[in-house]
């Protein structure tokens, strides 16, 4: 409403159907407010048939205090209603004309507190604060929407992800039940897709399927979540796709201490432990906050679906985990349990023969690069020390580790600030190996975040053929130092570029003039696109020229401009 006389309006709206059935009597309270509505209303018909039995006043008449006000979302009023005209026309319905009123806010969201306040003692008589009952308004949506419905086993996997669901809307400080059931209804797909693939249908599915259900649906949630509070989007990921695996437990602060402070239990046992908390990114706050101790996995196929960009791509899912759990989820709690007993202090419990066998299985799934690039400094300091009891030769031990860390690239997951990871001093015993070793993680990390960069540049090559002002957005946004169009199939993107219309053909000559002619871009490789599309863009035309023509001379001369300016290789 952008008037409170429109309330008038409403209301006689509201009266219609009763007045139609002329056996209902009203008072001349209700005739006067059903009258001034309908004048507000222009488009009420032959206002006479409702009119002509207003006389028929009587004792059993509709009164003005049989009437239920309820205005919703107060917190939404508009700017042309002030709270105060407001609240003074709620009081003339109380006190005139003995209205019932029932207000509903946020009352922290109300814009004008100073004048709310003020006017909210003198009106509102009772008030009654409402929290959302998260648990049971989970059963009760639930049995509502797929028990009663039919739908039992997807309420029945409900039903036991329910603790799961509860812990990360918990973890997010958040009851909000439009965003549960937006989750629910976005997940009913995704769950029904690969229920048969993942053996959900028999009355006892393997623990591994089960497992991976709760992976997609944690990461599901936890996508819904941001996303319904405007965090992330289709074209924005704050960097969440960038982590495609870290355990919450490796995160910056962790890493530092389980390592760092291993070395200084053994050359400075009166070292402090306390360490300067630093600034955390985003992602770094996502992956602690729905993956504490566990590990994070991020699913381009959900990802995709939920912010809606994307139909859910059931086949991407299911390869997807095979890759990154089938191969490898059996041994990732074993990893953990393994770095967990040979740490400090536990390792001084535990006998030779124990050490040793402990030390040794670490050592296979190391050579077999299931470890997390950040975890192998580590590792090798397993190795390395107590050489009197395990008898590694620390030159054989690095020349191995960095051999399977190069072999198994492909296994591994880009670890955000890596190089902030070292913490071994050049005094310390093996120094030189050490950092051998973590020049090679840092190489094939470099080589992982590259993979992964040529990945979203595909995937912004999508963002900008469905919507090229997202995409000019994202960009500026996020890759303002990449070159991403290196990565672009020219063909593909010269079909989306045929199809642009004018205006949109002049937005892209917009976004490679701020692009490339106002900045120095580094490591510029996109040389051979321009090639191309200056090829395309100068291509004679006949006829009589068109305005697409004049705008496509436009951009010929930003692209010939693009293509003399100097590469830069550094």
């Amino acid at each position: 409403m952008s008037t409170m006389n429109e309330v008038y309006t409403l209301i006689a709206l509201e009266l219609l159907p009763i007045l139609k059935g002329k056996t209902v009597k009203i008072s001349m309270g209700i005739a006067k407010m059903f009258i001034r509505g309908l004048l507000q209303y222009k488009r009420a018909g032959n206002i006479d048939d409702f009119l002509k039995d207003i006389s028929r006043l009587s004792k059993t008449a509709l009164e003005m205090k049989e009437l239920v006000l309820i205005f919703d979302d107060l917190d939404r009023l508009p700017g042309t209603v002030s709270i105060t005209e407001f609240v003074g026309f709620v009081n003339s319905l109380v006190e005139h004309d003995n209205n019932k009123v029932i207000v509903i806010a946020d009352q922290d969201s109300i814009t004008d507190q100073k004048n709310y306040l003020a006017v909210k003692e003198k009106t509102i008589g009772t008030t009654v604060e409402f929290t959302a009952a998260f648990d049971n308004s989970f059963d009760q949506i639930i049995l509502e929407k797929y028990k009663k419905a039919g739908f039992e086993p997807y309420y029945k996997y409900l039903q036991e992800l329910k603790p799961m669901i509860q812990e990360l809307f918990y973890a997010a400080a958040s009851t909000n039940l439009r965003t549960l059931i937006y989750f629910l209804q976005t997940f009913d797909k995704i769950f029904h897709d690969v229920f048969y693939e993942l053996g959900l249908d028999k009355n006892s599915p393997d623990e591994l399927n089960f497992f991976k259900l709760q992976e997609i649906a944690r990461f599901a949630v936890s996508v819904c979540i941001e996303f319904k509070s405007g965090s992330i989007s289709y074209t924005n990921t704050q960097g969440i796709d960038e982590v495609a695996a870290i355990n919450a437990q490796l995160t910056q602060d962790f890493l530092r201490k389980a390592f760092s402070d291993n070395m200084r239990r053994l050359n400075d046992p009166s070292a402090s432990k306390v360490e300067k908390e630093d600034e955390k990114s985003y992602k770094d706050e996502f992956v602690n906050k729905f993956y504490n101790n566990k590990t994070y996995h991020f699913y381009p196929s959900i990802y995709r679906f939920v912010t809606g960009g994307d139909d859910f791509d059931k086949e991407e899912l299911l390869a997807d985990l095979k890759e990154k759990i089938d191969d490898r989820r059996q041994k990732i709690y074993r990893q953990d349990e393994l770095l967990n007993a040979l740490g400090y202090p536990h390792c001084y419990d535990l006998g030779n023969e124990e050490l040793r066998k402990l030390t040794a299985e670490m050592y296979e799934f190391a050579l077999q690069g299931l470890f997390s690039l950040d975890r192998y400094l580590s590792v090798f300091h397993f190795l390395e020390r107590f050489p009197e009891i395990l008898g590694y030769d620390p030159k054989e031990v690095t020349e191995k580790l960095k051999a399977a860390v190069r072999e198994h690239a492909g296994n591994f997951f880009y670890v955000p600030m890596l190089k902030e990871h070292f913490g071994v001093k050049p005094d310390q015993r093996n120094y030189e190996y050490f950092r051998d070793l973590f020049q090679v993680l840092n190489e094939v990390n470099e080589q992982v975040s590259n993979a992964i960069g040529r990945k979203n540049d595909t995937d912004l090559f999508t963002a900008f053929s469905q919507d090229p002002d997202s995409f000019y957005k994202a960009v500026h946004e996020q890759y303002s130092d990449r070159p991403i169009l290196a990565n672009w199939d020219f063909d593909a993107f010269y079909i989306r570029f045929q199809e642009m219309t004018n205006n949109q053909l002049r937005g892209f000559s917009t976004f490679l003039k701020n692009r490339y002619l106002v900045y120095e871009l580094p490591l510029w490789t996109e040389r051979e696109f321009f090639e191309l599309l200056s090829k395309k863009v100068n291509e004679k035309r006949e006829g009589e020229p068109t305005l697409r023509d004049i705008i496509q001379e436009g951009l010929s001369e930003i692209v010939d401009q693009i293509l003399q300016k100097p590469v830069i290789t550094n």
